[in-house]
C-alpha cells in the first residue's frame, strides 16, 4: 500500500470493520458512528503513546499528527445489503458510507481540537483551500474555521490483506477473490473449505446448492466496476487508498490504455490493474 508521506513522515493506519455495520438488512449508522468516533480517538492518542527510533519520526508525527482510518469487509456489508459487488446501487451506497466515515471522523477530530488543540501545522485558510475540503459540508468547514482540527489527515483505505484474512471479511474495499477455496489437510489431501460469509448463508439456507447473484467474487466483475467502486470511495478519502482492478488474461494494451484513461476521467489517484 502507497501511502503519501512527507520526509520522515508516519501514520497510524486502522480499519473499521464494515461486516459488522448492518443491522435488519441496512448499514447501522448508528453503530458505524460511534465506532468512528472511538477509532478517530484511539488513533490520535496512540500518536502519543507511540515510541519512535528516529527524533525525526516523532517530530514530524507530533506536528501533523497523521492518521489513516480505513474499512476492511467493504464486500460483506454490501452482501448483507444484498447488493450486486460494481453495480449501480452498490457504487451509490459505498459513497454514502465513505461520505458519512468522513464527516464524522472530521466532526470528531474538530472535537479533539476543542479539547486538545489542533495539529502544530494547521493553517485554517491552507487547510480549507484543498478541494478535499471544498466537498465537505458547510458545518464541517465552518467547525474547522473556527474551533481547528486535531489531525492533518484522517482516511486511508489500506490494503488490510493480514488483518482482514486474520478475522476472516474481505480485504480492504475489494471484493472476495473466491468464495470456496482449498487447503492442504495435515495428510496432504486438500479440503474444500467456504468463506465464513458463504459458510453462513448455506447454514441460514440448508437447501441451497448454489450462492445468489449478489455474491460475486473479484472476476465476475468487468474491470469498470472496479474502478467505479474506487472512484466512489476515494471521492471522501484525504489520503492514500488501496484498490486492485482485476482483468482477464486476453486483456489488450489497448485495453489497458483505455482503463488508465477512465481512472483519469473518474479522478482516481492511482490505479493498478492485475491481469
Amino acid at each position: 500500500m502507497e501511502q503519501g508521506l512527507p520526509k520522515f513522515g508516519t501514520c497510524n493506519l486502522g480499519a473499521i470493520n464494515l461486516a459488522k455495520m448492518s443491522k435488519d438488512g441496512e448499514v447501522d449508522y448508528m453503530l458505524l458512528e460511534k465506532v468512528t468516533r472511538i477509532s478517530q480517538r484511539f488513533s490520535d492518542n496512540v500518536i502519543d503513546i507511540c515510541y519512535y527510533f528516529l527524533e525525526e519520526n516523532e517530530k514530524i508525527a507530533k506536528e501533523e499528527r497523521r492518521v489513516g482510518k480505513g474499512v476492511m469487509g467493504l464486500a460483506d456489508l454490501m452482501i448483507d445489503l444484498k447488493l450486486r459487488y460494481g453495480s449501480r446501487e452498490m457504487i451509490e451506497k459505498t459513497e454514502e458510507v465513505f461520505k458519512f466515515i468522513a464527516t464524522i471522523s472530521y466532526d470528531a477530530s474538530v472535537n479533539l481540537a476543542i479539547e486538545k488543540g489542533s495539529f502544530p501545522r494547521f493553517n485554517p485558510d491552507q487547510f480549507l483551500r484543498s478541494g478535499y475540503m471544498k466537498k465537505m459540508p458547510e458545518e464541517i468547514r465552518e467547525a474547522v474555521r473556527k474551533y481547528g482540527i486535531r489531525n492533518v489527515t484522517s482516511l486511508t483505505v489500506a490494503p488490510t490483506g493480514s488483518t482482514g484474512s486474520m478475522i476472516g471479511v474481505s480485504n480492504g474495499i475489494e471484493p472476495y477473490y473466491a468464495f470456496k477455496y482449498y487447503r492442504n489437510g495435515r495428510m496432504g489431501e486438500f479440503i474444500e473449505i467456504n468463506t465464513l460469509i458463504a459458510q453462513k448463508y448455506f447454514n441460514e439456507n440448508p437447501d441451497a446448492t448454489s450462492l445468489p447473484d449478489y455474491f460475486v467474487s473479484a472476476m465476475d466483475l468487468t474491470p469498470e466496476e472496479h474502478v467505479g467502486v474506487q472512484a466512489a470511495a476515494q471521492k471522501w478519502v484525504d489520503s492514500s487508498i488501496s484498490k486492485t482492478v482485476n482483468a482477464p488474461s486476453t486483456f489488450t494494451v489497448e485495453d489497458t490504455k483505455k482503463l488508465y484513461e477512465l481512472a483519469y476521467e473518474k479522478g482516481l489517484k492511482g490505479i493498478t490493474i492485475y491481469v
